[in-house]
């Protein structure tokens, strides 16, 4: 009478974790999942973005801090409300921009680094390649801190003579436009170079 063995195996405890999940089948793996990508995109974007403000917030103080405030701009706003209006005799003090007849602070929020910031980090995690990226850095930064000083500039002008707009331009309608501006920048650059999106 033959005898029939029956082979069973026993579970490996020592296998990999990592291991586990390769095994699992396709639609319960993370990556195969429809929200993986848009998720990772986002959690990506806000790293890089909350780094950078992080480490910015570090030279809070320094010399780094009075370059991007006091020199790069506060003196180019002044220098650009002089030309506009040399009657004004518009001087940068520090962070002022003071002038006979009233003039503004520039905090650190006024200086457009945010949405600077904002814009490199949606580069990075932008489905494009190097040269698409860097080129689109190496326009969108300028052009970000040319509206900045459109607005800072507006606003002079709008405290002088309309205290209570200022009031709405500082706090809302600028800096939306200036969010604005800055993501249609961004839309432009995407649909521009789509030939150029990079391949995994």
């Amino acid at each position: 009478m033959a005898e029939h063995s029956e082979i069973t195996q026993t579970p490996n405890h020592n296998q990999p974790f990592s291991n586990v999940l390769t095994q699992l089948p396709a639609k319960f793996q993370i990556k195969n999942s429809p929200f993986y990508q848009p998720l990772f995109q986002i959690v990506s974007f806000l790293g890089i973005f909350v780094s950078l403000q992080t480490l910015y917030g570090l030279t809070s103080g320094t010399w780094f801090e009075r370059l991007v405030i006091d020199d790069m701009t506060v003196k180019t706003a002044a220098q650009l409300i002089d030309w506009i209006t040399p009657e004004v005799g518009i001087h940068a003090v520090g962070t002022h921009l003071s002038a006979f007849g009233g003039g503004i602070n520039i905090a650190n929020g006024c200086t457009g680094l945010e949405v600077m910031f904002m814009l490199l980090s949606a580069m990075v995690i932008a489905p494009l390649n190097r040269r698409a990226k860097l080129w689109g850095l190496l326009l969108g930064i300028p052009y970000i801190f040319i509206l900045n000083q459109v607005r800072l500039i507006a606003l002079f002008y709008t405290f002088r003579m309309n205290k209570p707009l200022f009031s709405s331009l500082h706090s809302t309608v600028a800096p939306i436009l200036l969010v604005a501006l800055t993501v249609l920048f961004f839309a432009y650059w995407l649909s521009r170079h789509q030939q150029y999106v990079s391949t995994p």
